[in-house]
């Protein structure tokens, strides 16, 4: 796999594939908070990998460039997120915790309560 195909950033702005288990009216703002995550990570960390993948991203999607060209900056650490699974639409909740790495990001998703998306969890493994 290419470096910039292993980014989440590079493949949500340039794979329309990456958007499909997302469920349709929540990717504006998804795509929002991911420019504005990216802003805040070059903030951090303004090396030459961030900046190139910026630059790349400005070059290769117009959306991202709009996006960028906002000035949004956002460090989420957590989320509503509704994703298309096996078993259907699931409700759950995004954690993002810090993995020990600048450029790592574990994201821990747990159902939220009062849906059945623990039950079709369980039936995918």
């Amino acid at each position: 796999m290419r470096a910039d195909a292993r980014s989440t950033y590079y493949r949500w702005f340039t794979d329309a594939a990456a958007r499909q288990v997302f469920a349709e009216d929540i990717r504006e703002r998804e795509s929002r908070s991911r420019g504005a995550e990216l802003r805040a990570t070059l903030a951090r960390r303004p090396d030459e990998p961030v900046r190139d993948l910026v630059e790349k991203l400005r070059s290769e999607s117009a959306e991202f460039a709009t996006q960028w060209d906002a000035h949004e900056v956002e460090k989420r650490t957590s989320d509503r997120k509704r994703i298309l699974g096996p078993t259907g639409m699931l409700k759950l909740y995004a954690r993002f915790l810090s993995a020990g790495a600048p450029e790592q990001v574990l994201v821990v998703f747990t159902p939220v309560a009062g849906t059945d998306a623990a039950e079709r969890l369980a039936h995918i493994g």
